[in-house]
C-alpha cells in the first residue's frame, strides 16, 4: 500500500474506507506469495485481510503457529476499530470477510474445510461482539445486508448472520429483503438470522418453507425453519395459529416418519388447545401402524416427549392414558394420573440412555484409549484371563444387553471408528438372538487401536459417499447412539454446520455416551443439535 495514504488519520482512514467500499483490495492477492512478517507499521486491517485470503486458498489445515498469527493479528485489529466510527465500519467489512469462511464451509461438501472454517467464524464474531451497538448493527442491515455494490456476497450472508442476535426494528426489513434474493448463500442466511423473532412476517416465511418444502429444497433453510417454531410459543388468538395447526395435522398423519416427527417438532409453537389434540390423534394412528408391523418407535417416542414437556407427566407411548390426562385437564381436574409403569418401557438400555427406537445404528470408539482400565465405584478392576476390565470391555458387556433387550421387530447396526470407520453391515439387521450374537463377535474382534475420529464413524452411519451426500431412500436408520471416550481428531466445531447441513433432511436424533472426563463437547453437541440425550460415565 502507498506510504501516502497512512499521512494522517484522516487520510488513512477515509483512503481505507473507499478501497473497501469500492473492492480495490482485489489487487491483495497478488501481495499473497509475500511472507506474513510484514512492518509493524502495516495497517493491521489490511494484515488480517491478507491473511484471511490466504486462509481460504489454502490446502492444508492451519497449524498451530498459524492460529498464533491469526490471534495477534485479530487483537491489533481490535485496537484499530477504536480509531473512530470509520476505522470501525472498515473493521467491521474486514471481519465480516473472515466471518464467511464458516458459511462457505457449511454450504460445502469439503469435509476437511468445515472446521478451520467454522473456528475462524467463532474467533470473527468474538471480536465483532466487542464492536456491535445498534448503530453498527443498523449500518451492517442498510450498508452491507442489502448492498450488492462493493460487498461480495459472502459478506452480505455473513452480516446477515451477525444481525440474528439483534432485534433492533431497523433491522429486520434489510433481513426480509436478503430472505428473497437469488443469491442462496445470502437467503439462507437471511432465513436462519430470522430465526426466532417474533414477527409475524418471520412466522409467514417459516411457515412457507415449510409448506413448499420439496426434495430440491436446500436442507439448511427447513432446518432453520423447524428450529424456529421450536424457539416460540404462540398465544391462544394469534393468526398464524390456524395456518401452522394446518401444517401439523397435515405432517403428523403423513405415513412417512420423518415429516410426522417434523409434525411432531413444529407442534410445539402452538398453544396447548391446538397442539394436544393433534398428538393424541397422531400417536393413536401410529399406535394402530405398530399392529400392521410399521416401523414406529421413533415417531411414538417423540409424540411422548412432546406431551410429556407439556404435562411435565411420564405416561409414556400409550393413548389411552395421555386421553384420559387430557380429558381430566379440560375438566378442570388436578389430580395427576400415575406414571408410566416400568414395564411400558424398552427393555434395551446402553450406559441407562433407552432410545425410542426400532431402527438404530451404534457407533463405537476403538481407538486406543478405549484400552484403559475402567474401574467405577464398586466393581473390581480384573477382567478375565488377569487382566485389567478395560473401557472397551465395559462397552462390549453393555452393548450385550441393549442388544439382547431390543425388541424382535427392531432393526439395528454397529460402527467402529478409529483412524478409519467401519461398519458390520451395509444396511440394517433384524434384531433377532442370531444376528445379535454375530454382531456382538464382530465387535470383540474391533479391539481398541488408532485415532479418535468420530467424525468419520457418523459419515459411516449415514451411509455418507464422498461427495457429502446422503442416499435418503437408502437411509433405514433414525437414530444414532454414538459412544466415545475422549477428545475427537475433528473437535467439536464441525458438528454445528454438520447439522445445519444434515439434520432437517435425515430427521436423525443422536444420544450420546462419554467415558470418563475427557471430551471436548462433540457428543454434548450432537446430542443437544438432534434433541437426543447426552450422559457421562466416570471411570
Amino acid at each position: 500500500m502507498p506510504r501516502n495514504v497512512r499521512s494522517s488519520p484522516e487520510g488513512r482512514s477515509v483512503g481505507l474506507v473507499m478501497m473497501l467500499r469500492f473492492g480495490y483490495l482485489s489487487l491483495v492477492p497478488l501481495l499473497i506469495g509475500l511472507s506474513l512478517d510484514w512492518p509493524s507499521t502495516e495497517d493491521p486491517l489490511l494484515k488480517l485481510d491478507r491473511f484471511g485470503r490466504r486462509f481460504a486458498d489454502r490446502t492444508r489445515s492451519l497449524s498451530d503457529d498459524d492460529w498464533e498469527d491469526a490471534e495477534q493479528l485479530f487483537v491489533d485489529l481490535r485496537g484499530e476499530a477504536r480509531e473512530g466510527r470509520a476505522r470501525r465500519e472498515a473493521a467491521t467489512r474486514v471481519l465480516l470477510d473472515v466471518y464467511s469462511f464458516g458459511v462457505k464451509a457449511t454450504h460445502g461438501s469439503g469435509a476437511d474445510r468445515v472446521a478451520d472454517g467454522f473456528r475462524m467464524t467463532n474467533r470473527a464474531s468474538k471480536e465483532l461482539s466487542f464492536l456491535m451497538d445498534a448503530r453498527l448493527s443498523e449500518w451492517i442491515a442498510r450498508e452491507v445486508v442489502v448492498v450488492s455494490a462493493g460487498n461480495p456476497v459472502d459478506r452480505r450472508a455473513a452480516g446477515a448472520l451477525v444481525l440474528r442476535q439483534r432485534r433492533e426494528p431497523s433491522v429486520l426489513p434489510a433481513l426480509l429483503v436478503a430472505s428473497r434474493s437469488e443469491e442462496d448463500v445470502l437467503k439462507g442466511a437471511a432465513i436462519e438470522a430470522l430465526v426466532g423473532w417474533p414477527d409475524d412476517l418471520a412466522h409467514r416465511l417459516h411457515l412457507g418453507l415449510l409448506e413448499k418444502a420439496k426434495a430440491t429444497t436446500t436442507p439448511q433453510w427447513i432446518g432453520a425453519s423447524r428450529t424456529h417454531f421450536r424457539r416460540l410459543r404462540f398465544k391462544e388468538g394469534q393468526s398464524i395459529n390456524s395456518e401452522l395447526e394446518a401444517l401439523v395435522r397435515e405432517t403428523l398423519e403423513d405415513a412417512d416418519w420423518r415429516r410426522a416427527t417434523l409434525g411432531a417438532e413444529i407442534s410445539w409453537a402452538l398453544p396447548d388447545g391446538k397442539a394436544v389434540p393433534l398428538l393424541l390423534s397422531a400417536m393413536e394412528t401410529w399406535t394402530k401402524r405398530a399392529l400392521e408391523g410399521q416401523p414406529v418407535r421413533r415417531v411414538l417416542g417423540d409424540l411422548t416427549r412432546e406431551l410429556e414437556q407439556r404435562s411435565g407427566l411420564k405416561l409414556g407411548p400409550r393413548p389411552d392414558r395421555w386421553l384420559a390426562w387430557w380429558s381430566n385437564v379440560r375438566a378442570g381436574m388436578t389430580s395427576p394420573l400415575p406414571e408410566e409403569a416400568a414395564s411400558d418401557r424398552t427393555k434395551a438400555a446402553f450406559f441407562g440412555l433407552r432410545p425410542s427406537s426400532d431402527r438404530v445404528a451404534i457407533i463405537l470408539d476403538r481407538s486406543g484409549s478405549m484400552s484403559v482400565p475402567f474401574v467405577p465405584k464398586l466393581t473390581s478392576n480384573t477382567g478375565r484371563k488377569g487382566r485389567p476390565w478395560t473401557r472397551h470391555d465395559e462397552v462390549l458387556g453393555q452393548l450385550k444387553s441393549y442388544l439382547s433387550g431390543l425388541s424382535p421387530q427392531g432393526r439395528f447396526n454397529l460402527v467402529v471408528f478409529g483412524d478409519q470407520a467401519r461398519s458390520w453391515r451395509s444396511k440394517l439387521q433384524p434384531a433377532s438372538d442370531s444376528q445379535a450374537r454375530a454382531g456382538q463377535t464382530w465387535a470383540q474382534h474391533q479391539g481398541p487401536k488408532g485415532g479418535t475420529h468420530l467424525r468419520l464413524g457418523i459419515q459411516a452411519a449415514l451411509g455418507m459417499d464422498r461427495n457429502g451426500d446422503i442416499d435418503l431412500d437408502a437411509l433405514e436408520v433414525d437414530t444414532l447412539v454414538v459412544l466415545c471416550d475422549g477428545k475427537t481428531a475433528s473437535g467439536a466445531d464441525w458438528v454445528t454446520p454438520f447439522l445445519r447441513r444434515y439434520r432437517a433432511q435425515t430427521g436423525i436424533v443422536v444420544h450420546g455416551v462419554q467415558i470418563g472426563a475427557a471430551g471436548d463437547g462433540t457428543l454434548e453437541a450432537l446430542a443437544e443439535g438432534t434433541g437426543g440425550e447426552f450422559v457421562r460415565v466416570e471411570d
